[in-house]
């Protein structure tokens, strides 16, 4: 489980990040970004609502990714 959790947090920010990105370099930026957010937010709502670290950082990134590709789609039309 802890190698699906490490992929899903090296993978998940960069898919987050590629709608908004016109270069590499802007996509490392804004995919760190993603990555700390989602580190960061996954700690406090995992202490908010007592449930497992891990699982609920990859679950917010996931949601982030989710409200990413939405917007990406709504930013081309």
């Amino acid at each position: 489980v802890g190698a699906l959790l490490i992929s899903a947090m090296l993978l998940i920010p960069v898919a987050a990040a590629r709608p908004f990105a016109a270069t590499p370099e802007r996509m490392a930026l804004l995919a760190a970004a993603v990555g700390a957010v989602s580190a960061l937010g996954g700690l406090w709502l995992a202490w908010l609502w007592d449930t497992p670290a891990g699982p609920t950082m990859v679950s917010l990134a996931a949601a982030i990714c989710a409200a990413s590709a939405a917007a990406g789609r709504f930013r081309r039309a």
